[in-house]
């Protein structure tokens, strides 16, 4: 049995690899909640299968329509979903090991953050991570999709997203929001990064106009996705 302390590039794939693991449970406590692509498609997969799957999440006054929307799916998939008020903290684990960490289930924390965490196969820690789900969900506010408040009473607020639409770019490194330059297309730091080599058909991951994931297929010099480019000239005025 072991314990073993991980970092960011390390402990997202030892986070991935707790998702896809074939087992009856899957914990995952987390106070955000924002699927990247390649954990939303890995929860699907998990849905296929026999897996229980107990999501437990924090507990807001208020939530924007997009939370409601990711909540309702999560629990169409037949995940149970507990929100916690004040929770904080970051725990993932299956019948087999976890891992108590600083990263949230964000798609920030999992490509952009600095993250630690420890990863553990040892039984003392297993049931004492096992006693401390069981102590959060009889402390939740809301079972979602069981409690009437959690779709019939919920204050929502408006989408920020939604409400002003954002017009500026997207590092093709990051993902983070930077001015739309198709000339430059990072942010500063990532910039200095790709200009110590200054390989033009890089292939980056994120594209310039949407900010979605780009699975390689932009670049400095093809920073926008082709399918996005004949909106991109037309928003932009290129």
């Amino acid at each position: 049995m072991s314990m073993q302390f991980i970092r960011s590039d390390e402990l997202n794939r030892e986070l991935l690899r707790i998702v896809e693991e074939e087992t009856d449970e899957l914990f995952l406590i987390s106070p955000y909640i924002n699927l990247s692509t390649r954990f939303s498609n890995a929860l699907v997969q998990v849905s296929k299968r026999n897996t229980k799957v107990t999501i437990i999440s924090r507990w807001e006054k208020k939530f924007k329509p997009s939370d409601k929307e990711l909540f309702d799916a999560l629990v169409d998939r037949g995940f149970d979903l507990y929100l916690v008020d004040r929770l904080h903290a970051k725990l993932y684990f299956t019948k087999t090991k976890g891992i108590l960490s600083s990263i949230n289930f964000l798609k920030g924390s999992q490509e952009h953050s600095e993250e630690v965490g420890i990863v553990t196969d040892e039984p003392a820690m297993k049931s004492e991570f096992d006693r401390y789900a069981k102590d959060l969900i009889e402390k939740s506010i809301v079972h979602w999709g069981h409690d009437s408040i959690a779709t019939e009473d919920i204050l929502l607020v408006p989408n920020p997203s939604k409400s002003k639409k954002y017009t500026g770019g997207y590092c093709i490194r990051t993902g983070e929001k930077v001015p739309f330059n198709l000339k430059s297309p990072f942010t500063k730091k990532a910039f200095a990064n790709w200009n110590r080599h200054k390989e033009p058909e890089y292939k980056e991951k994120f594209c310039h106009f949407s900010g979605e994931e780009s699975n390689g297929e932009t670049t400095f010099s093809r920073p926008i996705l082709k399918k996005n480019w004949t909106k991109a000239k037309k928003t932009h005025n290129f």
